[in-house]
């Protein structure tokens, strides 16, 4: 590089490659967040800025509760924020509190305490009433009004086994224990006679807990009842009655992966069906099967969905991952065969949308690859005006993404994206292998790596074969680091992000490898790269055989850095098998190696 200060160029992978612009079965990034921390938690609420669109909550384990703008102009970007003494484990919506017009948010902290927020803010949210429960609150639930005075309630369960239910204004209605953990909390079913809704509680005691909503329900009792199950109890759910004595019964999954029906009156055991690990969550979703009854999923570690008739219990179907389903969420018909889908998280560090009915049942729609565990999923309403709800998710990679429900071929493969600091401003270059229905991109930067304003804009070349380059300097570049991206724009108007650059003062001192995200992955992955001196590149892909399957001759390339994809095809253009692959980049006679692993 000819400038005198040796600017040169740090490129950061800020959420996965499913952002960047590759060709592939997949779903479409709405958009990303990144917080300073993981996200614990995400939630649909309302429209809270009041542009029409409804708007998603985030809680980090940087102790701060997020409200981003769900869609519109400045999507992604922070609302307001909400900061506690203690990680962020649990939130939820609760109806409108403080008469705004906007529900509010319950927020389960480990500073001890459940907090009580009024959403309907665009600045500083007001904190409408804390409680201390004395240990880390893992669960928060709302709880359609028990006390009255026509306001939902709020069910908080903690780390040493206290379950509270709160009334809407803050004050305890009633509270019980349990003598470990409380690991889940379903609100809603009418089990005694006092028409309020009543509460299933699953614990690590190895108890499921049946409690009044009121806490004085039929015959004055709060616990209406309880099973020991001699093993721990990790998710609970409710559904219709299924034994025929007019209360709705209660669904759980436990560590010795039971999934088992049992009725609230009497405890009793009704059905049951056993995967081959713990499971880790029971979801109740809309009818599946055609029966006319809501059905269950089941999330297990022996690397397996379950849907299961929420009637009998028996399996509609499986589904397979290579490693711990995590959680899920049903998704209102996405391939418009008329019925419910489901999409997961797995501890393959995958979002996957699976069919819910039909020929294609527990098939894969779509999948994304996270570069850590997505923990945390909420449908939101449409936003895309196309007819098909969207997927919030939030992950151990410290990402929130929003993604289109339905799937999609995303239009650009973008092979090359890189920055070079020159006299006259910063480079940006980037090339494309193919290209359907390209409008063009914005190319856009941020100070911050959060906020993001757009420079210029570059036609593309509609539908193509052929590659393309493109490129733009820009010249009004500052000291410090700047980040830059670029946002792909289809004909229709839908919109695709690219990876984020980020340009620093600061020279590279070495040749080395800064990236390598996501990594497993199954559509495309990136690799990023710093040279301290102009120099020959050649990157080359080995199987563990040590046999030749990729080779890129990058040419002579600056001082700089710079991001390399690979699309999973072998230089012949065949599509290379799963499995673990080794990769060397050659800079001069220096040598850097690392592994891949492709999932198919």
């Amino acid at each position: 590089m000819s400038r005198a200060s040796r600017w040169s160029v740090f490129i950061g992978l800020l959420f996965s490659a499913f952002a960047a612009l590759a060709q592939d079965t997949s779903t479409s990034l709405i958009w990303y967040y990144t917080a300073p921390n993981a996200v614990n938690a995400v939630a649909a609420t309302d429209d809270v800025d009041g542009n029409g669109s409804p708007d998603v909550l985030a809680g980090s384990a940087d102790n701060t509760v997020y409200c981003l703008q769900g869609f519109g102009a400045n999507a992604g970007l922070v609302l307001w924020s909400y900061k506690t003494s203690g990680a962020i484990l649990s939130l939820c919506t609760i109806g409108d509190l403080d008469g705004d017009g906007i529900a509010d948010c319950l927020v389960g902290s480990a500073d001890d305490s459940v907090y009580c927020l009024s959403a309907g803010a665009t600045a500083q949210p007001r904190l409408l009433w804390k409680q201390n429960l004395s240990s880390d609150v893992v669960v928060v639930k709302s709880i359609d009004d028990v006390d009255g005075d026509a306001k939902q309630d709020c069910l908080a369960g903690t780390t040493l086994g206290k379950i509270v239910c709160l009334t809407g204004t803050g004050t305890t209605l009633w509270q019980g224990s349990a003598s470990r953990a409380i690991t889940s909390i379903e609100t809603g079913p009418l089990i005694d006679a006092d028409d309020k809704p009543d509460v299933f509680v699953a614990s690590l005691d190895k108890f499921i807990y049946f409690l009044s909503g009121v806490g004085n329900g039929e015959g004055g009792r709060q616990l209406i009842m309880a099973r020991y199950l001699s093993v721990e109890v990790t998710s609970v759910t409710s559904v219709p009655d299924v034994d025929g004595d007019g209360k709705d019964d209660c669904v759980l999954g436990a560590a010795n992966g039971l999934i088992g029906w049992y009725s609230p009156v009497t405890s009793n055991e009704l059905k049951g069906y056993y995967a081959q690990g713990r499971i880790h969550a029971v979801k109740r979703i809309d009818d599946i099967n055609e029966d006319g009854f809501p059905d269950i999923i089941a999330c297990s570690a022996d690397n397996k969905v379950y849907a299961l008739d929420g009637n009998d219990g028996s399996l509609i179907w499986s589904a397979t991952f290579s490693d711990d389903v995590l959680t899920a969420v049903g998704l209102p018909d996405m391939n418009q065969d008329g019925k419910m889908d489901v999409v997961v998280t797995s501890a393959d560090n995958r979002i996957v949308c699976l069919s819910g009915s039909g020929a294609k049942a527990g098939k894969e729609l779509w999948s994304v690859v996270c570069s850590d565990d997505a923990v945390s999923l909420d449908v939101l309403p449409d936003v895309r005006n196309n007819g098909v709800s969207e997927v919030v998710a939030g992950g151990k990679d410290a990402l929130v993404r929003l993604l289109e429900g339905n799937a999609t071929i995303l239009d650009v493969e973008l092979s090359v994206f890189q920055a070079n600091v020159r006299s006259d401003g910063v480079l940006l270059s980037w090339q494309t292998a193919a290209e359907t229905r390209n409008l063009g991109f914005d190319v856009e930067f941020s100070i911050d790596g959060r906020v993001f304003e757009r420079l210029t804009f570059i036609a593309g070349h509609g539908t193509t074969n052929l590659a393309h380059a493109y490129e733009y300097l820009h010249q009004g570049a500052t000291a410090g680091k700047t980040y830059y991206r670029l946002k792909q724009i289809d004909s229709d108007g839908r919109v695709n992000y690219s990876p984020v650059l980020t340009v620093s003062l600061q020279a590279p001192e070495r040749f080395l490898l800064t990236a390598n995200y996501p990594n497993p992955f199954n559509n495309g992955t990136f690799l990023q790269y710093v040279l301290p001196e102009e120099g020959e590149v050649v990157f080359t892909l080995y199987n563990l055989r040590g046999e030749e399957v990729y080779q890129r001759r990058a040419g002579r390339q600056a001082a700089g850095s710079y991001i390399l994809h690979w699309n999973g095809e072998t230089t012949d253009g065949r599509q290379a098998g799963t499995g673990a692959y080794l990769y060397v980049v050659q800079w001069r006679d220096q040598r850097l190696s690392g592994k891949w692993t492709l999932v198919k």
